[in-house]
């Protein structure tokens, strides 16, 4: 599988190309490409990452109150609509505290119509292959070392920290512009053809006088541009100068001698455009939470991306499967121990009623016979032949005399014929008529008058007896009734 990365410069696009094959990431090189051929020349790679240059790219470092990633959004785009001039629907923003101080969060944005017209100018068939869309900035964000970088674009430089930045209206194309002035006694076609076979002026040495005019104009133009920004870095211990694109005869290796000349007193270093792309190409492998190819700019082409979303699709299916798995296991558990718990009381109530846990029919049948019909022992207790309803008819007129004030709160009755009776009157003589008509029922006994409480002219009672109705005597057997005979007229 092959990938590159690119940046777009000045009508040319710069490429580094890489070959992945499994965990190993291979360097193919560095080209540079017409934009008018990209089409053809990217659409042999299965994925391309996108570098914007410094100057389309707007940040800021803050501190924001502790709150998840969804609460913090909405806080970062409500400060942009209202304490800059961007709308924050025309923004694409992200935000990561990954190189930055502790506590604070790093806020990205560009906007989206000038990344749209970034992609556009590269065709239809490039931008499906757009995985990766990454500020030039993430150098700065992923190195320990760097303190502040200097980006020499092609029409501006822009002085980044990791605070902020600012942009000087200069750049390579401005150089081009000025060197082109130093030969006024060349045509254009002259000009050219010398510019494209010019040899290294890094150094004076073995140099023909036009080519050190252009090493002296090189340095001159440096010179100015590390004056130029020496107020915002001086405070920093290391700086990148970064060039977004090449300069004839390796002019960008000028530098060093314009960095010396103005014993500068920082620690530098000077990344060319290859080695840019070289490095966030790599990068961009592991990981980097500085990706604007979302929303509309998502990558949704290219097998790697369907591998991925297939290898992950199935790792969602194997979770849930062992998840499924575990939650019918711990179900079936529970449910088990709950008809567990289930069949140990019903063997208690059966051994308590029955006499054994397991009875067969035939004595389970016995059982009930004899409890039913007291089994011909007097002290046997028959069940009560009575319900609460039966109950209530027979005690609620005791209750409810004549202008009784009793109000019944609770009624209960347990096994044996126990009842209580709880509620509150408004005179003690009323709850003492009640507990006389009580006593006067043949089938109510030990009666319990208990506690009187009186309270805010309520008077709370809690009354318990023994309440057994009357049973009817069963007939004996080979009796019968006499009818009365009709008197036979006469």
């Amino acid at each position: 599988m092959q990938f590159a990365t690119i940046r777009p410069v000045d009508g040319r696009i710069h490429l580094y190309a890489f070959e992945k094959e499994y965990n190993r990431t291979v360097d193919i090189g560095h080209s540079l490409i017409e934009q008018k051929s990209a089409p053809e020349t990217l659409k042999k790679y299965d994925f391309i990452d996108l570098i914007l240059p410094a100057q389309d790219i707007f940040y800021f470092v803050k501190q924001y109150p502790p709150v998840n990633k969804a609460q913090l959004t909405k806080i970062i785009i409500q400060e942009i609509s209202l304490e800059t001039p961007f709308n924050a629907d025309e923004m694409l923003i992200l935000h990561t505290q990954e190189g930055v101080a502790e506590n604070k969060t790093l806020v990205v944005m560009v906007k989206k119509e000038l990344l749209r017209r970034r992609i556009a100018t590269l065709g239809s068939d490039v931008t499906e292959k757009i995985r990766m869309i990454i500020p030039e900035q993430i150098v700065l964000f992923n190195s320990e070392d760097i303190d502040s970088a200097v980006f020499i674009g092609d029409k501006t430089i822009t002085v980044a920290s990791r605070e902020g930045q600012f942009i000087i209206m200069d750049g390579i194309a401005k150089l081009y512009d000025d060197l082109r002035l130093q030969f006024p006694d060349m045509d254009d076609d002259e000009y050219r053809s010398w510019l494209e076979t010019l040899g290294d002026i890094s150094s004076v040495v073995d140099l023909s006088p036009d080519e050190i005019r252009a090493h002296n104009f090189f340095e001159k133009w440096l010179k100015k541009t590390v004056s130029s920004v020496a107020p915002w870095v001086s405070t920093a211990s290391t700086v990148a100068w970064i060039f977004a694109d090449t300069l004839p005869g390796n002019g960008e290796l000028v530098l060093q001698d314009a960095l010396d000349s103005k014993k500068v007193s920082y620690e530098y270093e000077m990344i060319t455009a290859p080695s840019l792309l070289q490095n966030i190409g790599s990068a961009s492998m592991t990981t980097t939470s500085l990706n604007f190819a979302t929303e509309e700019f998502a990558y949704r082409g290219g097998m790697q991306f369907l591998r991925i979303r297939l290898f992950a699709s199935l790792i969602m299916f194997f979770i849930l499967l062992i998840v499924t798995i575990v939650a019918m296991q711990i179900r079936m558990s529970s449910l088990s121990n709950l008809s567990e718990s289930i069949n140990t009381k019903n063997r208690k109530i059966t051994k308590e009623i029955l006499g054994k846990e397991y009875p067969s029919l035939r004595q389970a049948v016995s059982v009930m016979n004899k409890t039913i019909n007291g089994g011909g022992n007097k002290k046997t207790k028959n069940l009560h032949p009575y319900t609460a309803l039966s109950t209530m008819e027979k005690l609620f007129p005791l209750i409810a005399f004549n202008e009784s004030t009793i109000e019944i709160k609770d009624f209960s009755i347990k096994d044996g014929g126990k009842v209580r009776l709880t509620g509150e009157s408004d005179t003690l003589d009323d709850i003492n008529t009640m507990v006389d008509n009580l006593e006067k029922l043949e089938e109510v006994t030990e009666v319990n008058k208990g506690q009187i409480n009186s309270r805010k002219g309520k008077n709370r009672f809690n009354i318990t007896f023994e309440y057994t109705p009357k049973q009817k005597e069963p007939r004996k057997k080979g009796t019968k009734k006499k009818k009365k005979k009709k008197k036979e007229k006469k």
